[in-house]
């Protein structure tokens, strides 16, 4: 998955955060989707558009330890499910700003 991709919420969704889990209901499919802590934070920095170093950048911040690269690779394994599931969309490249969608951040 390139980095430059953003990705956002995709429509149709409902979501609802109770302590540290955040659930997420896809209103086409019926589906409850469960999101731990971490998923969470990548899900809420997807409330706009991002790129995979945006999402990679924020987990640093708050897990400072953690290589970066794993963040990274982590972070685009998680998008990539998140996409695959449709709770994710892409919407175009930090270059282009595609599909009327300003450049991410």
């Amino acid at each position: 998955m390139a980095r430059a991709q953003c990705f956002t919420w995709a429509p149709e969704l409902l979501c609802d955060s109770v302590d540290s889990v955040m659930t997420v209901l896809d209103l086409k499919t019926a589906t409850l989707y469960e999101l731990n802590e971490v998923g969470a934070m990548v899900w809420e920095e997807c409330r706009t558009p991002r790129n995979l170093s945006a999402i990679a950048g924020q987990l640093k911040k708050t897990y400072p330890k953690v290589p970066s690269e794993t963040l990274r690779r982590e972070a685009s394994a998680f998008v990539e499910q998140l996409v695959a599931s449709g709770l994710l969309r892409c919407v175009g490249d930090e270059r282009s700003g595609l599909h009327g969608i300003t450049p991410c951040p």
